[in-house]
């Protein structure tokens, strides 16, 4: 009988070691499924895809290059720069000053150029292709700026639009984590735009967020009439004669309006203005040409 027991016992033994042997080599473990919070969130905003007028390589890398030495300051909250590629060195520059302290929000102010859309100030909830990745909008701040406004999204007035588009790349390279918002002034944005916009930035924005004012100054006028222009431009900044900038034409730059925004919002912040950089696309052209471009590299910081 005990015999029996051992045998009976033996044979079960062997039985199991078979069955755990069988589904070792024969069958595959299952793979679970990740759980939803470990999968990416790929947002579902519309891509805005570079343009030629957004990003030139040789010029991007140029300039990131020159800008290596520069030391970068922790009390600039918003910076003037253009938005002509030839410029892209002084982009790169007072971004580089800028980057001295945390920034999680870059507000990028540039004119509509082609005055897309019927309000005077436009923007929209948008990624932006960049080559080091795309660039995500801040949604929250975005729909607050709609609705405070009382705008629709307009993405058309983005898509090709230069003021803005090519400053994303400079964003993306300095704070790889920060998001954006984009906001275009119509030509006829005007004082009440200008007043508007200025009250916004100053009530809404946190203490890690940058303004960029993405202007170009001086148009079509020969190197020398442009650095007259110029010089009557500096002396309205310096002195903050804003109401003066409402009444510049293209002579002097490309958003009056753009402009006043930045000082107003100087003005109520108590910043600092700081000429950091001025040239002309004449200085940067081996063919000089008649008519050019000026630039400014400007810096408001805290008193």
């Amino acid at each position: 009988m005990n015999k029996l027991s051992n045998n009976i016992i033996i044979i079960i033994g062997l039985s199991c070691c078979l069955v755990l042997l069988f589904c070792f080599w024969f069958i595959k473990p299952l793979k679970l499924s990740p759980h939803p919070a470990d999968k990416q969130n790929i947002s579902n905003l519309p891509l805005v895809e570079m343009q030629d007028s957004f990003y030139n390589r040789e010029q991007f890398f140029s300039a990131i290059k020159k800008a290596d030495e520069i030391i970068p300051q922790s009390d600039v909250y918003a910076i003037i720069v253009p938005h002509h590629l030839v410029g892209a060195d002084i982009i790169a520059e007072l971004i580089k000053i800028a980057s001295g302290r945390q920034i999680n929000t870059v507000v990028v102010i540039g004119p509509n150029h082609e005055n897309v859309g019927r309000e005077p100030l436009a923007s929209a909830p948008v990624n932006w292709q960049t080559p080091e990745g795309d660039l995500p909008a801040n949604v929250k701040l975005e729909e607050l700026f709609l609705t405070d406004n009382r705008l629709q999204p307009n993405p058309s007035a983005l898509e090709k639009e230069h003021s803005v588009g090519a400053i994303m790349p400079f964003i993306k390279h300095y704070w790889p984590q920060a998001q954006v918002l984009p906001i275009v002034l119509s030509s006829y944005a005007g004082k009440a735009g200008a007043e508007k916009l200025s009250d916004w930035l100053k009530s809404r924005l946190g203490k890690n967020c940058l303004v960029i004012f993405s202007l170009d100054f001086s148009h079509y006028l020969t190197k020398g009439e442009a650095d007259l222009k110029d010089e009557e431009t500096k002396n309205l900044i310096e002195n903050f004669l804003i109401d003066k900038i409402y009444n510049l034409n293209n002579d002097y730059l490309d958003s009056p309006a753009g402009l006043a925004t930045a000082m107003l919002l100087a003005q109520k912040s108590g910043l600092k203005v700081s000429f950091i950089r001025h040239s002309n696309s004449f200085d940067y052209a081996i063919s000089k040409p008649a008519a050019t471009t000026s630039y400014f590299g400007i810096a408001f910081t805290s008193e």
